[in-house]
């Protein structure tokens, strides 16, 4: 029951983020790591609903202001911050154990560059759940040379196994399909 509301606690807070696909990526990414580690345990899956949940928060969400930052990797690292910061204070006050918070904080933490077995996965789920949620949404709203440099980023990070699952996938609009296959070719 505590693990429901957890949950629906996560997403409830994830549903208020301005970026209108974030909801959707959030349960996609757990859906790929399950794809990806069918075994995962609790702690990973919570972090693949929470990695972005501080953009539930319009107070507290820094994409407003991702250009004060000097690069794009500071920003990235600023959001990993403030979402482990907000799971950890949702995990103490739903009463679970610092083995699992800890788990928790370093995979929300790493979640953008990896560094671990398991961080890499949810960086990998992260990004593929990017190009199967995100991406035509971010295009609109960033235009193409932002749109590149995402793909790039996300799509450089990404292991072997997960470039091979997103590498085929097809979007309605002619355009976006030739954008994503140039950035990725011969990479």
């Amino acid at each position: 029951m505590e693990n429901t509301k957890l949950e629906n606690k996560i997403l409830e807070i994830i549903s208020k983020s301005p970026v209108k696909t974030d909801l959707s990526h959030a349960k996609s990414t757990r859906k790929w790591i399950l794809k990806l580690k069918p075994d995962a345990d609790y702690a990973l899956q919570i972090s693949a609903l929470a990695h972005d949940i501080e953009r539930g928060f319009e107070s507290n969400y820094h994409n407003k202001t991702k250009e004060k930052f000097d690069n794009y990797k500071e920003h990235k690292r600023i959001h990993s911050e403030k979402s482990a910061k907000i799971i950890v204070e949702l995990l103490e006050k739903h009463n679970f154990d610092k083995e699992f918070i800890s788990k928790v904080k370093h995979l929300v933490l790493k979640h953008e560059f990896g560094g671990d077995f398991e961080s890499n996965l949810l960086m990998d789920a992260d990004s593929i759940s990017f190009f199967e949620e995100n991406f035509v949404q971010y295009n609109e709203k960033f235009g193409e040379e932002k749109t590149r440099k995402k793909i790039r980023f996300m799509y450089d990070r990404m292991s072997d196994k997960a470039k091979s699952l997103v590498k085929d996938i097809q979007y309605d609009d002619p355009k976006l399909n030739l954008i994503f296959k140039e950035e990725i070719s011969d990479k």
